[in-house]
């Protein structure tokens, strides 16, 4: 299913304390970092795009205005949600993910410098406890966002997947950033609430073999494809 994804970012102040039985909104700005869908959505080579069937935009048979759509699209394009039982039989479909687990503090680590040099660049370990000695550490209650600045480039298919060409042999040409191995197993290590990222996966393109997302979902870890339409705010600490 579509995400539209949205956290309070960058704030500079604590939220106000939590008064008895009662609740308090979070502090600072709300950024939304969901893309649009429309025609020029960008999806996996070999997945089914975005479509929209307009069934009445008008003054109907019976005298009154009517506006109404059909839409259709692969699930696993723009901006989204994967749950666990994406990679994992078994594990929870989105339905069953608890709301819990879909609000909390984030942190933001940006790689954009070494992703502008390397489109094949992969979140490494180093980038992870580098964060750490900066900020504090990342645990359990956290979501973490990788901040590659690709959502930069898009709609364009070509600068933001590497290729604009469609089908099973597209894959292979497949240019994006994405989490190394070892960092996928730190984040699932760390039972981190959700990691999301502004490229097509959390997998880079010209992966081979068995898929990074399967070890974090295994882990009951949710993420976020796609991200970020503004980009992920520079703040290291969003709540």
């Amino acid at each position: 299913m579509p995400l539209l994804f949205g956290l309070a970012a960058c704030s500079q102040t604590p939220p106000p304390a939590r008064e008895a039985g009662g609740n308090v909104p979070l502090a600072g700005s709300y950024v939304d970092l969901s893309h649009d869908y429309a025609e020029d959505s960008i999806f996996w080579p070999t997945a089914e795009g975005f479509r929209l069937e307009k069934v009445s935009d008008g003054i109907n048979e019976k005298g009154y205005y009517y506006a109404a759509n059909n839409f259709s699209g692969a699930e696993h394009g723009g901006t989204h949600l994967d749950a666990p039982i994406h990679f994992a039989q078994g594990h929870a479909s989105v339905d069953q993910v608890p709301l819990s687990q879909l609000i909390g503090p984030a942190v933001v680590v940006d790689v954009s410098a070494k992703a502008a040099s390397n489109a094949d660049y992969q979140v490494s370990v180093d980038d992870l406890t580098a964060w750490e000695k900066a900020n504090g550490p990342i645990d359990q209650t956290m979501m973490v966002l990788f901040r590659t600045d690709f959502s930069k480039r898009w709609p364009d298919a070509a600068t933001y997947m590497g290729t604009t060409e469609r089908g099973d042999a597209a894959v292979a040409k497949l240019h994006f950033p994405g989490i190394a191995p070892g960092a996928a197993r730190w984040l699932a290590d760390r039972k981190v609430k959700a990691i999301g990222i502004d490229t097509a996966s959390i997998d880079y393109g010209q992966r081979t073999g068995r898929c990074m997302g399967s070890i974090s979902l295994r882990s009951r870890t949710w993420r976020i494809s796609i991200s970020c339409r503004r980009r992920a705010p520079r703040c290291s600490r969003c709540r």
